[in-house]
């Protein structure tokens, strides 16, 4: 009887991996790394759109699309749909959103100016 993964690498027509994933993280946590500064700048783009697209602004729209972004109470307002999705994904679940290392930085810089009463 073949082992686990040997079964499933033939299932999926693979080599089997030399070393478990889990002894060999460092592709996993390049991904999630990877994967969490896309959503993160992803984010900041449909953070900046939506306050672009306030009505007061009104600089920038979404693209209609058929069932997105549609107003109930407003025939003739656009929601911006894409971004509010965009952006729900890049805070975490904890209400927390994802900054990338430089972002991280200002921010520390910005809280002492402030605490120093320099800001």
């Amino acid at each position: 009887m073949l082992e686990p993964t040997a079964m499933y690498a033939v299932e999926t027509r693979r080599a089997a991996p030399a070393l478990p994933w889990h002894a060999l993280r460092t592709p996993v946590a390049d991904l999630a790394g990877a994967r969490a500064r896309t959503t993160g700048a992803l984010g900041k783009i449909a953070a900046a759109v939506l306050v672009l697209t306030r009505t007061e602004i009104g600089e920038v729209s979404e693209p209609p699309a058929a069932g997105r972004g549609v107003s109930s109470a407003v025939p003739h307002k656009r929601n911006p749909a894409t971004c509010a999705a965009f952006l729900r994904r890049a805070v975490g679940s904890n209400g927390q959103r994802y900054y990338e290392e430089a972002d991280l930085l200002r921010l520390q810089q910005i809280l002492l100016m402030r605490e120093l009463g320099l800001a």
